[in-house]
């Protein structure tokens, strides 16, 4: 109708509206603001646009009319740049429902030359942390109102303001969602609003200085269609993750305060978090690693899944950092959140398959993680199928278990060595939590193993030691294995009890033996008993074997063993230190007269090598020895304890002039728990030429793979 009014009555009819504005009630005011781009001329819209931006000041309960009909106006460069200005000043009196109209307006209203300068000013007063309450903030304040509640009125009342407090956490929620999405809006549709986001966020150098909506603004941006804006955002998360600059504490609390809203940025989320976790850079490996534990906690159980499933991805690349963190991050939400990793134990099993890139570390964490997950509600006194409340929870576990056994079993019959240590450290992996000490859940219980339970331990631990025994390094392997088991783990008794009836009886055997007046046998080397720590009438009890087990396995590895000799049970000194870890005995040692060191010269290649090992094997057999007993506080144990230490500096100039006069030899393999998953053996250092052109002697600790340093 007002289409068809002459201009000068639009005008009359616009100064009438704009005074009916001033004094009607703010219904009518709003509707009054709404309507007025329809009814007004081009030649009045900065006139009216002016007395709104002077009404916006004095009344907030209007910035959305005003806004509405700002947007809708033809206003010049200048007064547009008033009025955000204006608008810009208000905002941090808008309210919360009203704030994702004004960033809105902000937005749309800005041009290529201000675009920067007008989003870091958003950023700065853009105070979400203000908006939306943390849970637990919420929680008390819920809960306060229900007491206040509770004693003016009745329960009901009570119950009534926490549904309150609730829906307005939710409508919080709502309103920085509708934030987001304005923001979001902006930036997909126009190409300086992203640049100058990325802009503004990377123009922060100091860590304090972010913001939530740093964090929430880099997803939004990740999230976009357009690749530049999802590349800037990849870029700029690395560089201010390895600047130290956005850290983990400011990501827990996005996550933390706004999951609800987060969760549709989840794609982006997951993109980013799986690119930090691929980074060569170190740095940044970690952040990534936070941001798929976060997601986890805080989203649903399809996000769940997908981060369970990405992080397994992860684990099966076979690239070594990548392969450590998605480890890591699994047997940690296994540890923290056990009920709902149960549900994904069918992706988890899948790493099996890929289990030839491993190290050994990190099968030894998979199967820490798998064992846990088969086996780690048993440690509460339940069985693993109690966790699903169906009989296909009971399926998924059993299935889980089988195929751990089947890997374990395959893999320890292989002649290869690599796949024979995968069954070593699988089974005692399974063991330690088959094994696994359990609490009382009821008075009436003692917190004992299930016999059926000790029985299954019992069966794995021989097939483990038998399947061992025909290689040195397979049996010594599992040794260190199982000792390690015994330092990190909590045992139940009675697999503690046969651990240790099992070592004795097998170290007694294989390494000990009784003293006579003379020690027969043809050897390398004349056999000496030394470094007896008791008294001279104790010394002719027992001593450890070594000269004459080294004797017979170079004996041994000279002749041509048929198949079946080759899987009897062999008793080596590779075995005695590891094998010493689980059992620690104070005992004299057969070994040779040390004067030969001496007598270099005169030695033939193949006895000085002989001497070396010797050497070597003493070392680390005296080094565990002063671990054990290091700790011990009675004065004759002190004693010992330093004359082991004396015997170590000993022996270990004595082995460095044996291997100056020994170039090219090679030590045997000491640990069997390390990263190398073929026992990689390093060569000594080149002898190093003095100032004289003389030839220096080699350092003993240029061979790496001596035992172990003391622990104390």
């Amino acid at each position: 109708m007002c289409l068809f009014l002459p201009p000068c009555h639009v005008q009359e009819l616009a100064v009438k509206l704009m005074e009916l504005v001033s004094v009607a009630p703010v219904e009518v005011q709003r509707d009054i603001i709404t309507s007025l781009p329809e009814i007004l001329d081009d030649s009045q819209h900065n006139d009216i646009a002016r007395e709104l931006n002077s009404l916006l000041q004095e009344n907030t309960q209007l910035t959305v009319p005003i806004l509405d009909a700002l947007s809708s106006l033809n206003l010049s460069t200048s007064l547009l740049t008033e009025v955000r200005g204006a608008v810009m000043a208000t905002l941090a009196a808008v309210q919360l429902e009203d704030l994702p109209v004004v960033v809105k307006f902000i937005l749309h209203s800005v041009s290529a030359s201000d675009a920067y300068e007008v989003v870091c000013s958003l950023r700065k007063k853009l105070e979400l942390e203000q908006c939306v309450l943390p849970p637990v903030l919420q929680a008390s304040q819920s809960r306060m109102k229900s007491k206040g509640s509770a004693a003016s009125s009745s329960t009901a009342a009570a119950a009534g303001s926490g549904s309150s407090s609730s829906s307005s956490s939710s409508s919080s929620q709502d309103s920085v969602a509708l934030v987001l999405d304005g923001i979001k809006s902006a930036v997909r549709f126009q190409k300086m609003i992203s640049e100058a986001w990325l802009k503004a966020i990377e123009s922060v150098d100091e860590a304090e200085d972010h913001k939530v909506i740093d964090v929430l603004v880099l997803f939004i941006l990740h999230s976009t269609n357009a690749n530049q804006s999802r590349r800037g955002a990849e870029r700029l998360v690395k560089l201010k993750v390895r600047g130290g600059l956005i850290q983990e504490a400011l990501l827990q609390r996005t996550f933390r305060d706004y999951a609800q809203v987060m969760r549709g940025y989840f794609p982006s989320i997951l993109a980013l978090a799986q690119g930090l976790l691929r980074s060569p850079d170190p740095c940044v490996v970690p952040f990534g690693g936070h941001m798929y534990r976060h997601s986890f906690t805080a989203f649903d159980s399809y996000c769940q899944q997908e981060v369970v499933g990405s992080l397994v991805t992860h684990v099966c690349s076979g690239v070594g950092g990548e392969v450590d963190m998605a480890l890591e991050l699994l047997c940690g939400l296994v540890t923290e959140k056990p009920s709902e990793m149960s549900l994904y134990a069918v992706f988890v099993k899948g790493i099996l398959d890929y289990m030839d890139n491993l190290t050994p570390q990190q099968i030894r964490r998979l199967f820490h993680l798998l064992s846990t997950l088969a086996f780690g509600q048993q440690q509460q006194g339940s069985h693993p199928g109690a966790l699903s409340q169906d009989r296909s929870g009971f399926l998924i576990f059993s299935a889980l278990i089988d195929d751990m056994h089947i890997v374990i079993r395959k893999q320890l019959s292989s002649t290869v060595p690599k796949y024979k240590r995968i069954g070593i450290i699988g089974a005692v992996m399974i063991i330690g939590s088959m094994g696994a000490v359990r609490p009382k859940v009821k008075e009436s219980q003692n917190g004992l193993l299930p016999q059926e339970t000790l029985r299954q331990v019992a069966a794995l631990l021989e097939l483990v030691k038998s399947s061992s025994e025909s290689s040195a390094e397979a049996a010594a392997l599992y040794y260190d294995e199982l000792a390690n088991l015994i330092l990190s783990s909590i045992l139940d008794p009675q697999v503690q009890e046969k651990i240790g009836k099992s070592v004795l009886d097998d170290f007694q055997e294989d390494f000990v033996v009784d003293l006579g007046p003379e020690i027969l046998g043809s050897f390398p080397l004349t056999p000496h008993v030394i470094y007896n720590l008791d008294d001279e009438e104790s010394q002719g009890a027992i001593a450890i074997n070594l000269l004459p087990l080294l004797a017979k396995e170079l004996q041994n590895k000279g002749e041509q063993k048929s198949q079946t000799q080759k899987a009897h049970k062999r008793v080596s000194p590779l075995c005695l230190s590891p094998f010493f870890r689980l059992l620690r005995l104070c005992c004299p040692l057969i070994l040779t007269d040390m004067d030969v060191v001496d007598k270099m010269e005169s030695l033939s290649k193949a006895e000085r090598e002989f001497l070396c090992t010797l050497l070597f094997h003493t070392i680390n057999w005296f080094r565990e020895v002063v671990n054990a007993f290091c700790g011990q506080k009675e004065t004759e144990m002190k004693m010992k304890v330093m004359t082991r230490l004396q015997n170590i500096t000993y022996l270990q100039t004595l082995l460095e002039r044996a291997l100056a006069g020994t170039p090219g030899y090679v030590p045997p393999v000491a640990n069997f728990d390390g990263e190398s998953p073929d026992g990689v053996i390093l060569s000594p250092a080149p002898p190093v030429k003095t100032k004289k052109g003389n030839q220096a002697q080699p350092n003993i600790f240029d061979f790496t793979l001596i035992k172990r340093n003391t622990q104390n």
